[in-house]
């Protein structure tokens, strides 16, 4: 069975509501750091009010068993309650709708135990045979449910022993599978969500779960609206209260521009804002405000090189030239703030199984100038390095934090290479991806477990590296990646990941740029926001100061 440590603590609480509207044109959202803050957070929450939050991006699909983008999730995930809820400081899984828990020796079967009393917002009973039907579906729709299918990957089925006790079934192990049930993405829906098509769920048409808030608007491009449920009284173990959320509902303002998001909070127009661009931070930081900041779990922000593309970097001098050229540190003292910390490895470091490796990632221009002159590479007039008529140009393909990547351009370019960027949208990248036809491709997914990796990084899945699946390095990686996926000891699954970070570091099959992180700017009028393991934050908790 689970064990676990309650963090219940009791509070009263508070509302008020302030302000406005705010403005700009809607974009598509992207996909889903060193200090990881909680910001003033003074206060006790009084009851009531309407909290007003700038978010940077559509939802596009309101439906959490559709989509990973953070703009939905920040508002799927206070509809939709999880099974078990994974402690973001410790990685240990605690309970939510699920009182009990066990998996057998080899991670193919998981017993659960669920609360009894829990319904849907609709009055229907949350019970074994719902959360089989939600399963069933998911598994029965990957084209429709990606993510959400994948942490039900090998399911061969529910077994409904009685109300409130089931079996999770595999046809191999899958030992992420409570990281999967902890998330948004298996937040349990209810049997008129599954009765309702895919795309009017994606419009917010029939969504019905067993969470705190229940969604009461969306319009495409401008808002989105949640409302407190009366009668919640099963909220997961993290919570530092029970019952009824302290707020009577929450309002999310499509707002794209980062100045306009800013603006808003510092007019009092939002009470909270998304994505805080690290420009910003500063002007936010005390003064009526505060930065809440956690790292996103996973792969951070990088670059993989597409050996299935790119010739010049299957050279390993070439790759080893382009890692010692790269300055971590630099980056982030540089385009970032003390908020991100620094890059230390592939992973961010609120991921379970994050490994140091910043000694194997230290930066020595002068020793990247010389493996270039020693594989042939002779500095150009033009500073760029050049072999038999070829200049040094290398492709990068990314949609996000372009700082990162135009600071890159110019670390690279001190050492003679020139680096193309290719900026896309959030919704052109995986067509380009897929494409095969850059250098190097930027590299980032977030997810508190180690397998992510496989993720990113295997042959089955992204293949982010175009790895040769015939090279004998490719065989023993791919059996670290199988390894880590298939050992229920959490203990040993961590050592399996470190030695997969060593490995893409070692080859020179990733390059670790900076962390991915959460920022948002909060009123100090604001308290009880917190982050969960995802890096997503939870406004159950959430209410105006008294």
């Amino acid at each position: 069975m689970n064990s676990y440590a309650p963090r219940h603590g009791r509070r009263s609480a508070r509302a008020a509501a302030v302000a406005l509207a705010a403005s700009s044109t809607l974009l598509l959202a992207a996909c889903s750091g060193g200090a990881n803050s909680s910001g003033a957070q003074n206060g006790t929450p009084r009851e009531g009010g309407d909290l007003k939050i700038a978010i940077d991006s559509d939802p596009i699909c309101i439906d959490p068993s559709q989509t990973n983008l953070i703009a939905s999730a920040v508002i799927g995930r206070q509809v939709v309650d999880s099974l078990v809820e994974q402690n973001p400081d410790t990685g240990e899984f605690e309970p939510w709708l699920a009182t009990e828990w066990s998996a057998n020796a080899d991670g193919t079967s998981y017993d659960f135990t669920l609360k009894d009393g829990v319904t849907f917002s609709d009055g229907t009973p949350l019970d074994s045979t719902a959360v089989k039907n939600f399963f069933d579906q998911l598994v029965a729709s990957p084209g429709k449910t990606a993510t959400a299918a994948g942490y039900l990957a090998g399911y061969t089925g529910t077994t409904v022993v009685d109300p409130t006790h089931f079996t999770v079934g595999f046809s191999a192990p899958n030992a992420p599978f409570l990281m999967g049930a902890s998330s948004a993405s298996l937040g349990i829906l209810g049997e008129t969500t599954l009765k309702t098509s895919f795309e009017d769920r994606c419009r917010g048409i029939g969504i019905v779960g067993s969470g705190p808030f229940v969604l009461s608007d969306y319009t495409v491009g401008e808002s989105a609206k949640i409302t407190a449920r009366e009668g919640y009284d099963w909220a997961p173990a993290g919570a530092a209260h029970s019952g009824r959320a302290h707020l009577d509902s929450v309002t999310y303002l499509v707002s794209t521009e980062p100045s306009v998001r800013s603006g808003g909070l510092k007019s009092g127009q939002v009470d909270v804002a998304t994505t805080i661009q690290s420009q910003d931070e500063q002007t936010l930081s005390g003064g009526g405000f505060s930065i809440l900041s956690r790292t996103n779990p996973g792969v951070l922000i990088g670059a993989a090189p597409d050996l299935s593309h790119s010739v010049i970097l299957r050279d390993p001098q070439v790759r080893k030239a382009l890692q010692l050229a790269i300055d971590q540190q630099d980056i982030a003292d540089t385009v970032l703030t003390p908020t991100y910390g620094t890059a230390r490895s592939l992973l961010g470091d609120t991921t379970p199984g994050f490994t140091d490796l910043s000694s194997e990632l230290t930066s020595d221009k002068e020793q990247a100038k010389k493996l270039l002159d020693e594989a042939g590479w002779k500095v150009g007039s033009d500073g760029i390095r050049e072999k038999d008529g070829q200049k040094l140009s290398l492709s990068i393909l990314y949609f996000y934090q372009v700082n990162v990547y135009e600071y890159l351009q110019q670390q690279l370019r001190a050492v003679g290479i020139d680096l193309q960027l290719n900026q896309v949208t959030s919704s052109e990248f995986t067509p380009a991806f897929n494409t095969h036809a850059y250098d190097l491709r930027s590299v980032s997914f977030s997810r508190p477990d180690p397998d992510i990796l496989r993720t990113v990084f295997g042959q089955a899945n992204l293949n982010s590296a175009g790895l040769d699946p015939a090279d004998p390095a490719t065989v023993d990686f791919e059996g670290l990646l199988a390894a880590q996926r298939e050992t229920t000891d959490q203990a040993r699954r961590n050592d399996i990941a470190s030695d997969i970070q060593s490995t893409l570091i070692e080859n020179d099959w990733a390059y670790p740029l900076s962390q991915l992180v959460q920022v948002i700017g909060v009123s100090d009028d604001v308290t009880g926001l917190r982050f969960d393991s995802f890096s997503r934050f939870l406004v159950y908790d959430a209410g105006f100061s008294e």
